[in-house]
């Protein structure tokens, strides 16, 4: 039988969405931080998109966080669930 599909945080995507997240924002803030001339007027989009990359990066981080507090919550609660199997030495 195929095991069943795989969890959230186990697949690639949110990794790959927060290392991408956080990537554009340090390049648009070491954009910024390059002087007026490098953004050439547009020196607010450019914050804006910075500030919008890293909240990105904040909400796919506890997407992620939360996703991987639950697979383990959800792991320890089968492991109390199955029977611990009796020590049939000790009798």
């Amino acid at each position: 039988m195929a095991p069943g599909p795989r969890h959230p945080v186990d697949r690639d995507v949110l990794p790959y969405l927060m290392i991408g997240t956080f990537a554009a924002g340090t390049v648009l803030v070491a954009l910024l931080g390059q002087g007026a001339e490098a953004v050439d007027g547009y020196a607010l989009w450019v914050l804006f998109g910075a500030v919008l990359s890293f909240a990105a990066f904040l909400a796919v981080f506890g997407v992620y966080l939360l996703g991987w507090l639950l697979r383990e919550h959800e792991r320890w609660r089968e492991a109390r669930r199955t029977p611990e199997p009796e020590d049939s030495a000790s009798s």
